[in-house]
């Protein structure tokens, strides 16, 4: 079993494992072209959100800066609005419900098995 399937299973995972460690700049990187981006920007915006999470649902506004380590393991609702700073750190699956508000500076961090060898 590679360390991505322990860690969509909640199994202890290794976050220093190759694929791991790619994705995670991956989603870097997305998230450094979403805090670039002009707000009014909505085609962008939807292009990168796309990509970045597993789920996104309609009427979604993410405010810059947002930071994840995986963006993959993030479905979000309809009709969420995220707050400046906002950092998730999804070793595990995280989910945003419909209707919801998070406030600015918010660090969730789900429970995690990780481990490093």
């Amino acid at each position: 079993m590679t360390e991505f399937e322990k860690m969509q299973r909640g199994l202890p995972y290794c976050p220093a494992d190759q694929e791991l460690t790619l994705f995670r700049y991956a989603a870097r990187r997305l998230c450094q072209q979403f805090n670039r981006l002009d707000p009014e920007d909505a085609s962008s915006l939807n292009i990168v959100t796309t990509k970045l999470f597993a789920h996104i649902g309609d009427n979604v506004e993410i405010d810059a800066p947002f930071f994840c380590h995986y963006g993959m393991n993030i479905g979000i609702g309809s009709n969420v609005s995220v707050g400046p700073n906002c950092t998730i750190l999804d070793g595990a699956h995280v989910s945003v419900g419909d209707n919801v508000s998070i406030g600015p500076t918010l660090g969730s961090i789900p429970r995690a098995i990780a481990y490093y060898r």
